[in-house]
């Protein structure tokens, strides 16, 4: 039984789609993204380097710390240093980087 790779056992979806999230939600080790989108309150958007749960563990940081404290990461492309304020953060996703 090949389970994620038949496509009845994942309501039809393209492989591509099954891959990037795994059946069941699962990340797939070799497929794992290292890039989030942090998409802030006034539209903007920054796709860093990271997992989401280091992404998320140092916007937490940086907001246990107080008002003025930034996250730090670096930006995906440029290698730039760019600060997040934690309170304007308004969603965190996996970032979809196509080669």
């Amino acid at each position: 039984m090949l389970g994620c790779l038949e496509t009845r056992s994942c309501g039809g979806e393209p492989y591509e789609a099954r891959a990037r999230r795994g059946c069941a939600g699962r990340r797939l080790p070799w497929l794992a993204m290292d890039f989030a989108e942090v998409r802030l309150l006034n539209g903007d958007v920054f796709v860093v380097e990271g997992t989401l749960d280091e992404v998320e563990a140092k916007l937490s940081d940086a907001a246990r710390s107080g008002q003025s404290r930034l996250g730090w990461f670096t930006e995906q492309g440029t290698d730039a240093p760019v600060g997040v304020n934690p309170a304007h953060v308004a969603s965190l996703k996996l970032a979809e980087i196509s080669d």
